[in-house]
């Protein structure tokens, strides 16, 4: 009888701890979907930002290669050109109505 009783409790023993480390496909699932959106989530939100970064990059390149090309006399005219509206808002906002210098 202590045989007996010795191999059951030897085995029920192998049992549980055969079982306690296992765990389900729908657990399993269910513990990484999360983490599985935020990943892709945050791929895709990686991807608009290079595509931003190149595009402004293009746009830099573009504006650097147009200056280099334009003569200086023709660049400080468009600078100023370009520049004259906001001197003007500039102006205005510097001195309202009713001051006097």
């Amino acid at each position: 009888m202590n045989r007996t009783s010795l191999r059951l409790t030897l085995m029920l023993a192998a049992t549980l701890l055969a079982t306690i480390g296992c765990s389900t496909k729908n657990y399993v699932r269910q513990q990484t979907t999360p983490l599985i959106n935020k990943t892709n989530e945050l791929d895709d939100l990686t991807a608009k930002n290079s595509r931003d970064i190149k595009d402004v990059d293009q746009r830099a390149q573009a504006g650097i290669q147009d200056v280099q090309t334009v003569p200086p006399r023709q660049t400080r005219r468009r600078w100023r050109r370009a520049a004259k509206p906001i001197r003007r808002n500039c102006r205005r906002m510097a001195r309202p109505s009713g001051w006097t210098l």
